[in-house]
């Protein structure tokens, strides 16, 4: 028998599986598929998908259970390493993260992607991440566009509408939304503010 790993659709290697090399003779290869891999197909499918599996009709849901499963293995895995560890997310990870952010200030910045900046599993990413900043991942970036939308507001003559472009707002209408429900005054307002305190200053 040779040792190959499955990977998940992340890339992460999950789990060793044994294949029984070329060498082996027919019978003894068809004693350990009916013996290892066919309780396997029946324990992750339903009956007439598992019996469709295994007279070879197709692999695509197995496949697809198979993968779905060993992910959830290695979240479970990645959590309890967390726990032991003490729940902190180390800081070159979230150094890593939080200039990911900034760099991709302008762009669609979704879980998947900060989780992998940081090579966590989404659950593990977001647990840590909260625990080491006290926000959401996505509270986070949120309140980053935000502030850099503040430095170029008091900071440049930008039209409003290219500073919601700018920091990855869709639309200036749903930037002055956000704006203002996390400062509570909309962005212009906060301009005009901010003017009028720059000479007293």
């Amino acid at each position: 028998m040779t040792l190959q790993t499955v990977r998940s659709s992340s890339g992460h290697t999950a789990m060793p599986i044994m294949i029984p090399s070329a060498d082996v003779e027919t019978d003894d290869r068809t004693s350990w598929d009916h013996a290892v891999l066919a309780p396997l197909v029946r324990s992750l499918l339903p009956p007439d998908e598992a019996n469709d599996v295994l007279r070879g009709v197709y692999t695509i849901a197995f496949h697809a259970k198979l993968m779905e499963r060993l992910e959830r293995i290695r979240n479970v895995a990645d959590a309890n390493m967390a726990a032991r560890h003490g729940g902190a997310l180390q800081a070159w990870r979230l150094k890593r993260v939080t200039s990911f952010i900034d760099q991709n200030i302008d762009s669609a910045l979704s879980l998947d992607c900060l989780s992998q900046a940081a090579g966590l599993s989404r659950m593990h990413f977001a647990a840590l991440f909260r625990k080491a900043t006290g926000l959401r991942p996505h509270d986070y970036v949120v309140r980053r566009r935000i502030e850099i939308a503040q430095r170029l507001l008091s900071g440049s003559q930008m039209p409003i509408v290219a500073i919601a472009l700018e920091v990855g707002f869709q639309s200036q209408a749903h930037f002055t939304t956000v704006f203002k429900r996390v400062l509570g005054i909309t962005p212009h307002r906060w301009r005009q503010m901010s003017e009028a305190e720059g000479p007293a200053a």
